[in-house]
């Protein structure tokens, strides 16, 4: 049976599981609550996303080795998704064992424009014969791509186990123009609002239907 060849492009643009963009997701703490929306408009006025906390498989000991702490902002990240903009809204929905600090709001950048600022995929590691090697190189090298390589080494075994999230990683600040966001993401009754503001940026509702956000960002230019 012969089958038929076709181009990269192609090829992607029928992998639905597939996407070329990484979205930044906004948290809002339950704790000490900060409106997702203040979030969202303080790092577009500040074209800044911060890091500020590691996730990586070290987490613990970085926060509990005094030896570590004085190193551990090296290990700070700003996160990203790979899940394709139609399927942010399940991101959004609360998961039994797990609590979603996730709100409706967030920036989205083109994969390669994250990978040219250092951006790579998250190393899920389930065994502990892997991670053994990176723990000792966590004592012994304090280098800068030593430290990158470990911040984006997470946990995935049977007890803990976000792969799915399929994260990407940028190690410190990202510092970005508003030219090169992709879109953004908020509550629909809240776009004209944002758009006036943050022309010429698109803002879309992560709860949209695919056909929806796909009309939305062919209207306004943006493949």
């Amino acid at each position: 049976m012969a089958y038929e060849t076709i181009s990269r492009k192609e090829f992607l643009s029928k992998k639905a599981d597939y996407s070329d963009l990484l979205v930044h997701l906004i948290k809002e703490d339950r704790l000490k609550p900060v409106p997702a929306i203040s979030v969202l408009e303080t790092i577009l006025k500040e074209r800044t996303l911060g890091a500020f906390h590691h996730h990586c498989w070290f987490s613990a000991a970085l926060d509990d080795n005094a030896d570590l702490k004085d190193t551990s902002s090296k290990y700070f990240v700003v996160c990203f998704t790979e899940t394709p903009l139609h399927s942010i809204a399940i991101l959004l929905k609360d998961v039994i064992g797990k609590i979603n600090w996730y709100k409706p709001y967030g920036l989205v950048f083109k994969k390669e424009y994250i990978s040219d600022k250092g951006g790579n995929p998250v190393f899920y590691v389930r065994e502990w014969d892997t991670i053994a090697p990176l723990r000792r190189l966590l004592k012994k090298d304090t280098a800068a791509n030593t430290r990158k390589l470990l911040a984006l080494v997470s946990k995935s075994n049977k007890d803990f186990d976000f792969h799915w999230e399929r994260e990407w990683r940028i190690v410190g600040d990202l510092q970005f123009d508003l030219k090169d966001i992709y879109c953004c993401l908020c509550p629909s009754g809240e776009i004209k609002y944002f758009e006036k503001i943050f022309e010429p940026v698109t803002f879309i509702d992560p709860l949209w239907q695919e056909g929806v956000i796909r009309d939305k960002l062919e209207e306004r230019g943006i493949d």
